[in-house]
C-alpha cells in the first residue's frame, strides 16, 4: 500500500506518526523471544517490506533518515542473532535495506561533500529549510563509509540459550590473534555456502575478468526457466545481493581517497575483509553454475577490480583462478578460453601450471628392434 499511495497519502501516514507506528510494532516483534514462523515471521516480512517501500518517496525517505541508525542496526543485530529469520526472502529485505542506504544517503548531497544540501522534494520552495531537514549523517559519523562499516561491525547478540562463559585468554596467545572483525558479518555468506553446497557443483569455473565480460548481456532481464524460482536459485539471489553490498562499501571507502594506511581506506576494508574469511567464500562461491547466476559471477568479477583499485595484494589461490568469462557472455572480440561446465578437469584452471612453467616432454615412441 505505501508503495502504490500517492504522495499526499504517504505525506500524511507519515504526519500523523505512522513511522513511528512502524517502528514501535517493529520493535515488539524483535523483542519476543521465539517468533512463530507462521505468524510473527510473516509479520516482519510486511514491516521489512513497508519500510523498503518508504524509501520510493522523498517523504519517506526523510522518515527513514529521521530516526537512522534506527532501526538498522537492529536489523543487523537480528541478521547476526540465533533468531534471525528462517525464510531467505526476509532476510534479503534486510540486506535490501542496507543498500537502500546509499540513496538516502548520496555523497553528492552530503554537506562534507562540498555542494549545498538538498532539501526534500515536498518541502517549500519558498521558506528557508531548517537545518533538521537537511541531509545529514547520523552522529558522530563524517562519512557515509563510517556509518555503514559501524553497521557491519554491529556486534552479535548473545546467544538465547546456553550463553558462553566469557573468555579471557593468556597474554602471550592474545598478542598473536589477528583481529577478524568482519568475521560476525561473513559468517551469514559462509553459512549459505554451507546450507546449499549442491549449488556449487562446477570446479572448472574461473573468476571472471570484468575487462572480457559483457555487463550488458550479464544483467539484461530473462524468461524465467529451468532452476529459476527454487530455493536454490532464492538463495543464489541473496547471496548476490550481499555481494553487490561489499561492492558498494568497497565503492564507497575508494572514494575517499585514503592512504592504504589510514582505518577507513579502501586497501585496510580489503584486507580486513579477507583477514575475517572472505578468501574461502569467493573460491565457493565461483563454483556456482554460469548459466543459471550469471550475476553471482559479475558481482564477484566487480569486486576483483575494486580490490586491484584498492592496491591490495589478492591472495594466489584466487588471482590464479581468474579467467574470461563463458563465449556467450564476453564481449566481442574476446576470445574465451574458460572451460564449460563438466569439462574434463585436465583443463581446469586448478590444473593449469604457473606462466613459465615447461613441463615434461612426452616420451617419443620407439619402434621395436626386428631379428630376421
Amino acid at each position: 500500500m505505501l508503495r502504490n499511495e500517492s504522495a499526499s497519502w504517504s505525506q500524511e501516514f507519515l504526519r500523523l506518526g505512522g513511522y513511528n507506528a512502524l517502528l514501535t510494532r517493529l520493535n515488539e516483534i524483535l523483542e519476543v523471544e521465539w517468533r512463530e514462523e507462521q505468524h510473527d515471521d510473516q509479520i516482519l516480512h510486511e514491516l521489512l517490506r513497508c519500510f523498503k517501500a518508504l524509501s520510493t518517496s522523498s517523504i519517506g525517505c526523510f522518515a527513514l533518515r529521521s530516526s537512522s541508525p534506527t532501526p538498522f542496526v537492529q536489523l543487523v543485530a537480528l541478521l547476526y542473532s540465533d533468531k534471525k529469520p528462517g525464510e531467505v526472502a526476509t532476510r534479503q529485505l534486510i540486506v535490501d535495506l542496507l543498500l537502500i542506504l546509499f540513496d538516502l544517503y548520496p555523497s553528492s548531497s552530503l554537506p562534507s561533500a562540498g555542494g549545498r544540501p538538498r532539501r526534500e522534494a515536498w518541502e517549500s520552495t519558498v521558506s528557508i529549510p531548517a537545518p533538521s531537514n537537511l541531509i545529514t549523517l547520523p552522529v558522530p559519523h563524517k562519512t557515509f563509509f563510517s556509518l555503514i562499516r559501524a553497521l557491519l561491525l554491529t556486534p552479535a547478540p548473545p546467544p538465547t540459550e546456553s550463553p558462553a562463559a566469557p573468555v579471557s585468554p593468556h597474554a602471550f596467545i592474545e598478542s598473536l590473534h589477528r583481529p577478524r572483525i568482519y568475521k560476525t558479518y561473513l559468517q551469514e555468506l559462509s553459512d549459505i555456502c554451507r546450507d546449499y553446497f549442491w549449488v556449487f557443483c562446477h570446479p572448472n569455473n574461473t573468476i571472471w575478468n570484468l575487462a572480457d565480460t559483457d555487463e550488458g548481456k550479464v544483467e539484461r532481464p530473462r524468461a524465467p526457466g529451468g532452476m529459476t524460482g527454487g530455493v536454490e536459485f532464492e538463495a543464489m539471489g541473496y547471496f548476490t545481493t550481499h555481494l553487490k553490498l561489499i561492492n558498494a562499501i568497497a565503492k564507497a571507502a575508494e572514494d575517499l581517497g585514503h592512504p592504504k594506511e589510514y582505518e577507513m581506506s579502501g586497501y585496510r576494508f580489503h584486507s580486513d575483509l579477507f583477514a575475517s574469511g572472505l578468501e574461502r567464500i569467493i573460491l565457493v562461491a565461483r563454483k556456482a553454475s554460469t548459466t543459471y547466476y550469471p550475476t553471482l559471477h559479475l558481482e564477484l568479477a566487480r569486486y576483483i577490480v575494486l580490490v586491484g583499485r584498492s592496491r591490495y595484494e589478492l591472495p594466489w589461490t584466487v588471482s590464479r583462478l581468474i579467467g574470461p568469462p563463458p563465449t556467450a557472455l564476453s564481449k566481442l572480440g574476446r576470445s574465451s578460453r574458460t572451460p564449460r561446465e563438466g569439462q574434463d578437469a585436465s583443463s581446469s584452471p586448478t590444473k593449469r601450471g604457473a606462466p613459465g612453467f615447461v613441463g615434461i616432454p612426452s616420451p617419443k615412441t620407439i619402434e621395436p628392434i626386428k631379428f630376421e
